[in-house]
This record gives structure tokens, C-alpha cells and sequence, in this order.
């Protein structure tokens, strides 16, 4: 067996850099962790999955950054909008401050307009 260093970032670590580099064209948390369960779109050439587990508590996925690099250029390839710099697209809603209820029972709140 030959071990070799690879660098690596944790999961919530490269859907920050994600998010960094292509903007806000997906909730990149989630959607590493649908590719992770065979689920979700790919949205490069490069499918980008973990090199590896952390032990800890419980096995926690990293991602080699040579992986990361490879799958930022194929979705730039694939989507030329997915660039940094992407501010996130901020609504304006109106919500009942007197509703107590959770989020998940109170009825959908239509968007008023960008900011």
C-alpha cells in the first residue's frame, strides 16, 4: 500500500468555494449531497465526488481540491454565466408578523419585487 497527500476540503468548505467561484446558480450544499446519493443533475462534464471520509463522530465526506478545480472549469465550460463575483438575487416578500406558525404551515408568500 503507498499512501500519497492530497489536499482536501470538507464538504461545507467546498460549497463555500463553490459559491465563491460560480455564483448562486444552485444551493451547492444540497446538491453535493444529492450527488453523493446518485441524485440530482450533474451540472458539468467532471463529476465531482468525495476523495474520502473524516473519522469523527461520524464519516464526514472531503472533496481533493485538484476534483474541485477540474469540475469549476467544466461548469464554466457548460454554463458561461456561472462565473465569481454573482451577487445572489435578494427578494422582497410580505409576511404576517402576528402568524405564529412555522414557516412550513403558513401559506406560500408571493414575491413583490427584486431589491
Amino acid at each position: 500500500m503507498s499512501m500519497i497527500e492530497v489536499k482536501a476540503m470538507t464538504a461545507p468548505e467546498t460549497a463555500a468555494f463553490l459559491r465563491q467561484q460560480l455564483g448562486p446558480i444552485v444551493a451547492w450544499d444540497d446538491w453535493l449531497s444529492d450527488r453523493r446519493r446518485g441524485r440530482g443533475d450533474p451540472l458539468a462534464d467532471f463529476d465531482l465526488q468525495p476523495c474520502a471520509s473524516l473519522k469523527s463522530r461520524c464519516r464526514r465526506p472531503v472533496y481533493a481540491i485538484k476534483d474541485i478545480v477540474e469540475f469549476i472549469r467544466s461548469v464554466r465550460r457548460r454554463h458561461p454565466t456561472a462565473q465569481p463575483g454573482i451577487k445572489p438575487s435578494v427578494l422582497t416578500i410580505k409576511l404576517d408578523s402576528e402568524d405564529c406558525r412555522s414557516w412550513r404551515m403558513r401559506p406560500p408568500t408571493p414575491a413583490c419585487a427584486a431589491a
